[in-house]
């Protein structure tokens, strides 16, 4: 008798296990995303890059002409050297061109610090303008993402094109009918400005 019910027990947990796996699966919608695809297709991607490029353009062009600067201070620096140097000048002509020369060659050092605080201080700028940019896209995605499953009753969107630390794919397989990465791409290039012109494809 103790067997038996057991035995009904059991029968009734397992049954409500199963009901309960029933009901998750149910409730449980799935979609899939490809995550870098929405991004490398998404007209404000290309817009921070060529901001990203000008940017670059301008500040190569400042570097080139400070640049230029120093090389020029630099020669100077050498013929004041080299005038100082000279024999045939009295003693106290060579002194007085080494002090002109002495002062040269801290504008020179000046010059060369300026250089190196301006590469510093634009190169974490570049960073941070690039972090942005990435950071305000994926918001974009991300919003749209969220529109969609939302209006389509999916609990959970999955990034496809995800990879782990081994560059091993998350998902190995997804169906086709679950796949929203065309209908979030259409809605974020919905609002493409009529002057954008995207870049030719190689």
């Amino acid at each position: 008798m103790k067997m038996i019910t057991k035995m009904k027990s059991l029968v009734l947990v397992l049954t409500g296990m199963i009901l309960l796996a029933t009901s998750l699966q149910a409730e449980t919608r799935i979609a899939t995303v490809d995550v870098s695809r929405v991004f490398n297709g998404y007209w404000k991607k290309q817009k921070a890059e060529e901001a990203l490029k000008e940017r670059n353009a301008d500040l190569e062009k400042e570097l080139d002409a400070m640049k230029e600067s120093f090389r020029k201070s630099e020669d100077e620096y050498k013929k004041l050297v080299t005038a100082a140097e000279d024999q045939a000048l009295t003693s106290e002509e060579r002194d007085k061109r080494k002090k002109v020369a002495q002062t040269k060659f801290q504008e020179l050092k000046a010059s060369d610090d300026e250089i190196k605080t301006f590469l510093s201080t634009n190169s974490e700028r570049m960073k941070k303008q690039k972090d942005n940019s990435i950071e305000g896209i994926l918001k974009d995605i991300r919003e749209v993402i969220k529109a969609k499953a939302t209006t389509a009753g999916y609990t959970l969107v999955i990034n496809k094109s995800a990879e782990t630390g081994s560059a091993i794919p998350v998902v190995f397989y997804a169906s086709d009918d679950t796949d929203i990465t065309d209908a979030v791409l259409k809605q974020l290039n919905s609002t493409t400005p009529a002057d954008f012109k995207p870049a030719e494809k190689k």
